[in-house]
């Protein structure tokens, strides 16, 4: 299955920005959902932070934003880790070596155009490698159902409040440059 409609949008889309395409396969349900519902919207605010930011001039408040944010995808990214070393031991334990498929593999085509969507999508990709690690012990009975959607939906909700976090820096820039903008009018307005 191929996904157009990252594609669409930047057709709709105002204006021209650089951009590079990364091609790669989502296997999980729940990193499909992430990346369908919320990627486009992680670029363009990611864009937002990291270059309207600083084209009007706010470049301590982007890096500072910047910053935050690549802290919290490199909190969630050990944490993935640590836990695909503990799946990674007890699928050793049990003598399990095939790391098992899904059924409905997601194809992306994504553009990017900003670092921090890079560094948001190497996140997805390694949560769905961590999920398909995952998903075969639920199989085998190693991990019971109720402990599969706690884990994998607590996935899901870490993703989409990275994606909101994200949201919010951009919100408060444009609000930021809008406080800015509204100062300068004011001011243009007296001095005539």
């Amino acid at each position: 299955m191929t996904d157009d409609i990252v594609d669409k949008q930047y057709e709709e889309s105002k204006s021209s920005r650089p951009v590079i395409e990364r091609e790669f396969i989502l296997y999980s349900e729940q990193a499909q959902r992430v990346y369908r519902r919320n990627f486009q919207q992680v670029d363009n605010n990611a864009f937002s932070i990291s270059v309207i930011s600083r084209a009007h001039g706010n470049y301590s408040q982007a890096a500072l934003a910047e910053k935050n944010i690549k802290s919290q995808l490199a909190q969630n990214g050990e944490k993935l880790d640590l836990e695909s070393s503990r799946i990674k031991v007890l699928r050793d334990k049990i003598g399990l070596d095939d790391q098992g498929f899904m059924s409905n593999p997601l194809s992306v085509k994504a553009r990017l155009s900003a670092n921090l969507s890079m560094e948001f999508l190497q996140l997805l990709t390694k949560m769905d490698d961590f999920l398909c690690l995952f998903e075969p012990l639920v199989i085998l009975g190693e991990i019971d159902y109720d402990q599969r959607q706690a884990i994998t939906f607590d996935w899901q909700k870490r993703m989409t409040k990275l994606c909101a976090v994200i949201r919010t820096y951009a919100e408060d820039l444009r609000s930021l440059h809008k406080g800015q903008q509204e100062k300068t009018s004011a001011s243009d307005d007296k001095s005539q």
